[in-house]
């Protein structure tokens, strides 16, 4: 399959020019907006729906929803923190969240019950705040999954997921359009006005993309998804930029794009880095970068069609691990701070409005 003719157009950034600046590529992490659960007998079925499109602009230099941020780690294991942080999002003017739904902890054997406790905690927080949520599906129960031992495992058999959008295995962009036409369908036949939204791709996200496309993804999303993770804001707008090219060349020039993770870690001077990580930063770099790129976003919003951002991530331990420096929001001891990529993410809010 090869993408529809275009003349005039030139083709995105070759690979070789931004591959230095660009790291930890990933094939896949799914990504879907608003989640339906149809709860059989025996058989989860989680459908993650998508409602992204752009909402008209009126006062506000960006419309509600379009900057949010991400929901892990010490938020959704340490119970008593969420109602607290949920509050505070919500009167610093965060209104939407991307959190994920466990599936090997919702399902955890053949015979059990799902359990959505800890999720509905999640919608019913949000709910109660006008915060709207993107749900991340990840990790198959042990029954069912590729390696048990991995707790984002793979399942062994598509069959046995229902709609789950699933992970890629080694032929990965054939496998994962052929899971996510599975998924559009059966999202669609539930709700004929829901949006698809695509696998947050990372590293040299926009080739993620080509790939997908040439095994026919086109039809079967409705909204592209990117994590831009990289050392310079200027290469955020780039990546962007590569992704809209690519779908302009295959014929998607309106669909949207979501950033569904964006942000940089403060991890150095704390924690001894990988080689590969150009986006850890000191704090006060993290925090200086996100103060930029929102506002720079904001102003390629509509000619880079680019439907939400969501920063990751609200809250992180701060201990050990590069991406434990992360959080806008510092847990450690038991007690909460702020980090200084907190406070500049309020200022980048205050810019926007």
């Amino acid at each position: 399959m090869t993408p529809p003719a275009r003349s005039g157009r030139s083709s995105p950034r070759p690979a070789s020019d931004l591959t230095a600046r660009f790291i930890r590529i990933e094939p896949i992490a799914s990504a879907l907006t608003r989640v339906i659960v149809l709860r059989r007998a025996l058989l989860v079925l989680v459908l993650v729906l998508a409602a992204l499109a752009l909402p008209a602009v009126t006062h506000a230099a960006v419309p509600r929803g379009w900057v949010g941020v991400m929901a892990d780690g010490e938020l959704l294991e340490q119970p008593k923190l969420l109602d607290p942080e949920l509050g505070r999002m919500s009167s610093v003017g965060v209104s939407s969240l991307r959190a994920t739904l466990r599936w090997n902890l919702t399902v955890r054997c053949a015979k059990c019950r799902p359990d959505f406790r800890r999720f509905d905690r999640i919608v019913l927080g949000t709910a109660r705040r006008r915060i709207s949520v993107l749900p991340v599906v990840l990790g198959a129960p042990a029954y069912l999954a590729e390696n048990p031992d991995d707790e984002v495992a793979l399942p062994r058999d598509a069959a046995d997921l229902g709609a789950f959008l699933r992970l890629a295995t080694q032929n990965w962009p054939a496998r994962y359009v052929e899971l996510l036409k599975a998924a559009a369908q059966g999202i669609r036949a539930e709700d004929t006005g829901a949006k698809v939204m695509l696998a947050g791709f990372a590293g040299q996200a926009w080739i993620h993309l080509d790939w997908v496309y040439r095994n026919g993804a086109r039809p079967w999303f409705d909204v592209a998804a990117v994590h831009p993770y990289t050392r310079d804001v200027a290469d955020v707008v780039r990546i962007v930029r590569n992704m809209r090219d690519t779908m302009r060349r295959w014929g998607d020039a309106r669909k949207p794009v979501a950033l569904t993770e964006l942000g940089w870690t403060g991890a150095r001077g704390h924690t001894r880095l990988p080689s590969w990580c150009s986006f850890c930063l000191t704090e006060p770099q993290a925090a200086s970068s996100l103060r930029k790129v929102l506002p720079l976003l904001a102003r390629e919003r509509r000619r880079l069609v680019i439907s939400g951002v969501y920063v990751y991530t609200w809250i992180s331990a701060y201990q050990h691990g590069l991406w434990d420096y992360a959080g806008l929001r510092v847990y450690r001891r038991g007690r909460v701070t702020s980090a200084p990529s907190y406070f500049a993410f309020l200022a980048a809010l205050r810019s926007l409005r």
